[in-house]
């Protein structure tokens, strides 16, 4: 039994068994009495760190005790990046629901019990009886293509669909579950070979391009191991067992695009589906999701169309930018605008379609497996599948306000950001060498419409405009992969090798110590200041909150404006000063509602703080509180209230309440630090990017008034200048 005690966190619940236990946490069956009903549930329970040995070893490795609960805080906000994930999925039945997240900080202040409650489900395998019909498998596959459709229209790709990642109710209702792998994308450029080896898609697995079909081929693989015996493509049939060898040489011959033979049983209608579904080549597979739904509906005599579940509510702009492009399908022609950023059209070879193979593709995947079953250390491959930046194409950066000296309305086009970019820009040597620059995600990836997404769309842009220089990325699946991916890199004699969070600090630090000539820089992260080949690139959260203290008081009617803060750290009450500021700026007798949550991840609480704010009379809500703020919008938007989003553009949440976001520049410091080091004028150290070097804004939204940008970026300006000092304690603020 665990050995917190679970009924303080979740009263009336109690602990029944164990159900098991993995390498990030542990599972049990829980339950409580409703009117002599006894209510079950699963509850996930993750322990940060998982033993005192952590805290000692860290510890002996030279940190304080305020450098390790920072680091512990910011695992805990890792985990709750996927559990907003899975939140934002509970509108589909064929999706496990998560209903709550509680956290617990340890009594020492050293890290968290983090408790996830889930509906209570039973694992496919665990309710597979030795024979399955061909309805049971139709019922499983329509069930999960529903889940994919659902995760097609908010454009996550799962990644990792596979028998054990199905789960079914006690209604008999199938549901696709874990999500720890899957990302949010709109095109996935390659390179992030994950998920199960035995049910990976070729395009994954050869670290090229792919997208939602990848899902597709893996439900298709399921539905043939249902239908084949429990056996996958070219492995024999019960009774024989199968050897570590057949498996490896039937996983080639399918990633080497062997015509697959049709499944053992199943009839020839349903066979021809899984086929098709299971086409090495993804543009012979189905095109989405709610195809292969369509299809496999009409093998049980109901031929129409399943109806779509309704994507997000859409709100289009009077001069045609769309605020919620970056998180549906566009039209190739079309930029889709994630956040504050643009993104062109990628060039072919970013495409989600698999190129035709080459006849020198086999050779290269069975190497690959070579120097991975040797345990070699592979680098990156140059060609297909390389995470690059494309050829040089128009970039532009629209939708966020920055204001400069030159422009305080809404920037469309990207403009050089400082001296260094306008010399780079109208001029470059013939003979200039170029340099080249790889970035490390964390564990969130490439495509989590924030930091890391906004780093590589900066890079991109650059290495677009500016042929001396060359980007690459590598995403990072779990921790472990940090080291390895930052030493590739340093291997392969990158000029600057660019970090994203905290969590990565550890990492860079030995490296950036073994490696002394090597320049480094790490994105919201201070703790290597000491080392002078890290740059340490950090911003002014307490004027990125003023501006959105601007638009609050701005905007409220009742007098009455409310700040949700997922903490109380130092940090966060920077953004509390801030905001306070800004709201009294324009409206100096307003009232300012403020709540600690002590929580990040809490989507109820956040809802019940804000709820309790609208009734004292708030009508415009900021936060900055992760999954917590989450909470907060929704409740805004039932109410009829403005919100006001932090770090990304979280309008896509409530579109018609959403008053705007408050952004870190995270492609403005990724793009300057490298031109930088492209001009020889690199330095160690914190670099802070405020509003004199374009660091902060917000989100220009329909919402917004001409007046009230103006007064943004007149804002901007007088930052910018030093004629507005905002303040970083809320007790220094009126």
């Amino acid at each position: 039994m665990p050995d917190i005690d679970i009924s303080r966190i979740l009263p009336g619940w109690g602990v029944t068994r164990l159900i098991g236990r993995g390498s990030y946490g542990t599972v049990y069956e829980i339950e409580r009495d409703v009117f002599g009903h006894k209510e079950k549930a699963a509850l996930k329970v993750i322990s940060i760190p998982q033993s005192e040995g952590e805290i000692r070893e860290l510890v002996s490795d030279g940190y304080d005790e305020e450098s390790i609960r920072t680091r512990y805080d910011g695992y805990m906000q890792n985990i709750v990046r996927e559990y907003s994930l899975m939140a934002e999925m509970k509108g589909c039945t064929n999706i496990v629901y998560c209903d709550d997240v509680k956290y617990s900080r340890h009594e020492d202040g050293l890290g968290w019990d983090i408790l996830i409650k889930m509906e209570m489900l039973t694992a496919l395998p665990a309710v597979l009886g030795k024979t399955i019909t061909e309805e049971q498998a139709v019922r499983i596959g329509t069930d999960i293509a529903n889940a994919l459709a659902y995760c097609e229209r908010h454009h996550v790709v799962h990644r990792d669909v596979k028998p054990q990642n199905i789960f079914v109710s006690e209604d008999g209702t199938y549901k696709l579950g874990d999500f720890g792998v899957a990302k949010t994308i709109e095109q996935t450029t390659g390179g992030t070979r994950t998920g199960t080896f035995n049910y990976m898609a070729p395009e994954v697995y050869m670290n090229q391009p792919y997208g939602s079909k990848a899902d597709i081929y893996t439900l298709g693989l399921v539905l043939y191991w249902l239908l084949n015996e429990r056996r996958l493509p070219f492995l024999p049939l019960p009774p024989a067992v199968p050897s570590a060898s057949d498996e490896e040489k039937a996983r080639q011959r399918r990633y080497q695009g062997e015509t697959l033979p049709p499944p053992a049983h199943g009839s020839a209608k349903l066979k021809m589906i899984v086929l098709k579904a299971c086409a090495h080549d993804p543009k012979d597979r189905y095109q989405s999701a709610e195809a292969l739904l369509n299809a496999l509906q009409a093998l049980n005599g109901r031929p129409e169309p399943v109806k779509p579940v309704p994507a997000s509510p859409v709100t289009e702009r009077p001069d045609g930018n769309d605020l919620t492009a970056g998180f549906r399908e566009k039209p190739a022609a079309e930029e889709a605008t994630v956040g504050a950023f643009s993104r062109p059209k990628p060039p072919e070879n970013t495409s989600s379609e698999k190129p035709k193979r080459k006849p020198w593709i086999p050779v290269v995947a069975a190497l690959l497996v070579v120097a991975m079953l040797a345990g070699i250390a592979i680098p990156i491959i140059r060609g297909a599948g390389k995470n690059k930046a494309p050829a040089k194409t128009e970039q532009t950066v629209s939708s966020a306000v920055t204001g400069t000296k030159k422009e305080t309305s809404v920037s469309t086009t990207a403009k050089p950001e400082s001296a260094a970019e306008n010399s780079a820009a109208e001029a470059e040597p013939a003979a200039s060498v170029p340099i080249r620059v790889g970035l490390v995600t964390d564990i969130a990836g490439i495509n989590d419409g924030s930091y890391n997404q906004w780093a590589w769309e900066g890079l991109r842009a650059l290495a677009s405009e500016n042929r001396y220089i060359d980007a690459d990325y590598l995403e990072s699946r779990m921790d472990s992969d940090y080291s390895s991916n930052i030493n590739t890199f340093v291997d392969e004699g990158y000029d600057l090798i660019i970090c994203i969070g905290f969590m990565l600090s550890d990492a860079l630090r030995e490296a950036a110590l073994a490696n002394p000539d090597q320049k480094f820089a790490i994105v919201d992260d201070d703790l290597n200041t000491d080392l002078p080949n890290v740059a340490c690139l950090m911003f002014s959260p307490e004027q990125s909150a003023f501006l959105a203290g601007l638009v609050a008081g701005s905007y409220t009617k009742t007098g009455i404006v409310g700040f949700v803060q997922g903490m109380e750290t130092g940090y966060l009450n920077r953004f509390r000063a801030g905001f306070k500021a800004g709201v009294l700026m324009v409206k100096p007798d307003a009232s300012i509602l403020y709540v600690n949550a002590n929580n990040f991840g809490d989507m109820s609480a956040g809802a019940a703080i804000a709820n309790d704010m609208i009734d004292q009379g708030a009508d415009v809500i900021y936060h900055a509180a992760g999954a917590t703020g989450i909470g907060a919008i929704q409740a805004c938007d039932e109410r009829g209230v403005w919100a006001i989003g932090v770090d990304t553009n979280q309008s896509v949440l409530a579109p018609e309440h959403v008053l705007t976001s408050s952004l870190f520049r995270v492609d403005v410091a990724c793009r300057t630090i490298a031109e930088e080091v492209k001009n020889g004028t690199f330095t160690g150290g914190v670099h802070t990017f405020d509003a004199s070097h374009n660091g902060i804004g917000i989100v220009d939204s329909e919402h917004l008034s001409q007046a009230v940008l103006a007064l943004v970026g007149s804002a901007m300006e007088d930052m910018a200048a030093g004629n507005i000092r905002v303040p970083t304690d809320p007790d220094e603020v009126g």
